[in-house]
């Protein structure tokens, strides 16, 4: 097993106006739970004395918590399921070498404030102290903590008194004297009520971690330094921090004009930091760049770490613009790319779609992009220009005026009736008008058209909200030169030669296995799914610990902010989740007179998802509506409703199908039945003979599900119109409308 030990970090203060998030606070008795990242399951907890605690454990008063656990990679949550709540995604715990605790003896203090530490082993050359433990600062312990006069083999005394519980850590260091291995120093941190506090202490070091928890000045309440920027601060009441004695150090940032820097002398004024601005601290020659990014409105609550592989300008300094924000590192976990613009929704890869997204809330969108005659880029999923627009041809042969000229036949090939007078598109557009409100996710169509991507994303300032995908390493390589993300869509590069090669994404296709897919997430490769669009796909691939999906219907596949309670039939075009066995318009059925379906007959069966009310999370719920049979022959021909069903995979009504659901019939013969899916198999629940239904008849019905009970009503005639079963089987789901051979419209569906 191995220590763990940090600080509670909190949103719960008053909404920062740029982010629209709360700031950042160090917590006091807040509750902090742990699961295995691996499955979401609680971690067994245990003290400092491998006694079993409770999890969540709490904050102490300084807001640090400590707790013993095995070796593995933890999610740890502070305040879940609240509206603070923060979460800290795969933390490793994990054990050092030659690691022995050391616990204080109480009776071991001494009259004049020493305390005296004993231990039992003897290999302490080259060894390092570190101290943690309940109301005490965690910190690597130096020769103004520690007699050097009185360290023998087996003790220590150190120059404070210390509670009797507190850990001492011995740790062997692949250095010598007292310096601290990376691995080891990143765990300590320092804990300060104010700045001021901060600022007196002898016990930083140059790169400790500090929290703060309260400021005396500025807006908002504490927050965090990852890093200290120097080996002393000082602070005035004008929020300005000023860094001194620090040669080394440099700190640069754009505010629109020109670069400046913080060196020993120069002090940087609060309103010159917007919260959200990226920096960069720029050590000496031996030492390592790295990028940072503000966290607080307050100077001095500054840094968090963003990036350290981006190039420097003239060996110096990396141009980043103060204002803008790491659009790719804040994307929800997993997260969902409009494939084609959200294809089975929106017109593919047209303005009016990306505008859609945007309105609609999703993160991130793609731009499959193709170099034209004289060098623009459009957007185009295919090749040729044959299917979706009203040219013919490739889209190499069409200059930008050529291409600008084409128009979207979305009616021809979309199935909604509301799109028309579309033009094509041009990556330059997009870029311009939707800017970073999404990250931009272009695909390079060709090796010779990735600098032209990478180029058109640096002037227009995408870089920190775009992330660039190709089939190959070449296709992408202008991309990791310039320090943005990169993916191959593609599994015919091994995890190794992908982080090898800096690629930080994977596209992989659903028909990979599970084996494939865990070897990319295993080996730090964020694995991003194509082309999934139902809830029963994500539910398998989120399990696997995949970052992301391409998928056509980006809003429904986020599960969130689309359900209705009316059918948007009047609409005349596919919502989300509208979803049929394909993507053409004779399986995903037709718009007319306010209703929606398959109104001409046909010797098949089709079904479609109707997600827009899906899933249904009651027990109990009404359906209702109405039908007509638009071309009927008689007889057998019918219209379906299958509802309960416990996934939102495609419904077949067919044996070798995985639908688990109740099947409504109503025959145009008036003769009603009702079955129990289950897989390959069905039992018939009952049939009722109803008044017959002709040719352009409208019939209203209700589907009444209870726990106990499931009654289906014909509620256009009076007589003989009710059906039910007591059977329980299947409650709550999704439901799919449908048609054997009938033309059929359904109308005015609501859920109750």
């Amino acid at each position: 097993m191995a220590i763990y030990h940090g600080s509670a970090v909190l949103r719960n203060d008053g909404t920062d106006s740029i982010t629209n998030k709360k700031d950042l606070n160090a917590g006091v008795s807040i509750p902090v739970k742990v699961e295995k990242y691996s499955d979401d399951t609680d971690a067994t907890l245990y003290d400092i004395n491998d006694n079993p605690i409770a999890n969540p454990v709490s904050t102490d008063n300084k807001g640090n918590f400590v707790f013993k656990a095995a070796d593995d990679e933890y999610n740890i949550y502070f305040n879940k399921g609240t509206a603070d709540e923060v979460k800290q995604e795969r933390v490793q715990v994990y054990s050092l070498d030659s690691v022995a605790l050391l616990t204080v003896n109480e009776t071991a203090t001494l009259t004049d404030g020493q305390t005296v530490v004993t231990f039992s082993t003897e290999n302490t050359t080259g060894a390092s102290f570190h101290i943690n433990g309940v109301g005490v600062d965690s910190r690597l312990l130096t020769s103004e903590d520690i007699d050097q006069m009185e360290t023998t083999l087996t003790s220590i005394t150190l120059f404070e008194s210390y509670p009797a519980g507190t850990v001492i850590t011995l740790s062997k260091n692949s250095g010598t004297g007292a310096t601290v291995d990376a691995n080891i120093r990143r765990e300590f941190v320092h804990n300060f009520a104010t700045l001021a506090d901060a600022v007196s202490s002898t016990k930083i070091l140059a790169g400790d971690s500090v929290n703060l928890k309260e400021r005396t000045t500025g807006n908002g309440g504490g927050a965090m330094w990852d890093v200290v920027l120097a080996s002393s601060v000082t602070a005035n009441n004008d929020n300005i921090v000023a860094c001194t004695g620090v040669a080394t150090l440099a700190l640069v940032y754009a505010d629109g004009q020109s670069a400046h820097t913080i060196d020993s002398t120069t002090q940087l004024e609060t309103t010159d930091l917007p919260r959200g601005s990226v920096v960069l601290i720029k050590e000496d020659d031996n030492m390592k760049s790295t990028i940072y990014r503000i966290l607080s409105s307050a100077a001095y609550a500054l840094l968090t770490p963003w990036r350290d592989d981006v190039e420097l300008d003239n060996g110096n300094f990396a141009r980043v613009d103060g204002s803008k924000k790491d659009k790719v590192a804040e994307l929800p976990n997993p997260f969902v790319i409009a494939h084609q613009g959200g294809v089975l929704v929106y017109p593919t890869h047209t303005l009016e779609a990306y505008r859609a997204c945007v309105a609609a809330g999703v993160v991130a969108i793609e731009e499959d992009t193709h170099p034209l005659l004289d060098g623009g880029l459009a957007c185009h999923h295919d090749n040729t220009v044959d299917d979706s627009t009203d040219g013919t041809g490739n889209i190499s042969d069409f200059s930008t005026m050529g291409w600008q000229g084409l128009k979207v036949d979305a009616q021809n090939w979309f199935g909604g009736q509301v799109y028309s007078d579309l033009k094509t598109t041009l990556f330059s557009e997009v870029l311009s008008e939707i800017g970073d409100k999404v990250v931009h996710v272009p695909e390079v169509k060709g090796d010779s058209s990735g600098v032209k991507v990478v180029d058109a994303l640096v002037s227009n300032g995408m870089e920190l909200a775009s992330i660039v995908q190709g089939n190959t390493l070449p296709q992408v390589q202008a991309a990791i030169d310039a320090g943005i993300p990169a993916m191959i869509v593609s599994s015919a590069y091994t995890p190794t030669e992908l982080v090898t090669n800096k690629v930080e994404f994977v596209g992989l296709a659903t028909t990979e296995s599970d084996a494939t897919i865990l070897s990319y997430v295993s080996a730090g490769v964020k694995v991003v799914m194509y082309t999934p669009n139902r809830h029963v796909d994500r539910t398998r691939f989120d399990a696997l610990g995949v970052s992301g999906y391409f998928s056509d219907d980006p809003v429904y596949m986020s599960k969130s902010g689309y359900k209705l309670t009316k059918d948007p039939f009047k609409n005349k075009t596919y919502y989300h989740g509208h979803l049929g066995n394909n993507f053409d318009i004779e399986t995903r059925g037709y718009f007319q007179n306010g209703g929606w379906g398959f109104p001409v007959s046909a010797v098949s069966k089709n079904f479609v998802l109707q997600g827009w009310g899906c899933p249904i999370e009651e027990d109990t719920y009404t359906i209702s509506g109405s039908i007509t049979f638009d071309d009927s022959a008689g007889g057998a021909d019918s219209a379906n409703i299958a509802f309960a069903a416990q996934t939102d995979d495609n419904f077949q009504d067919a044996a070798a199908s995985t639908d688990a659901c109740y099947h409504a019939i109503f025959r145009s013969s008036g003769l009603f039945i009702l079955y129990r899916m289950e897989g390959s198999s069905y039992t018939s629940l009952g049939a009722t003979s109803m008044a017959s239904i002709a040719q352009g008849d409208t019939i209203t019905f209700t589907i009444a599900v209870s726990p106990s009970q499931v009654v289906v009503t014909r509620t256009d005639i009076s007589s003989s119109n009710q059906h039910s079963t007591n059977d329980t089987t299947y409650r709550g789901g999704y439901f799919h409308f449908g048609r054997n051979t009938a033309g059929v419209t359904f109308k005015d569906i609501t859920i109750t």
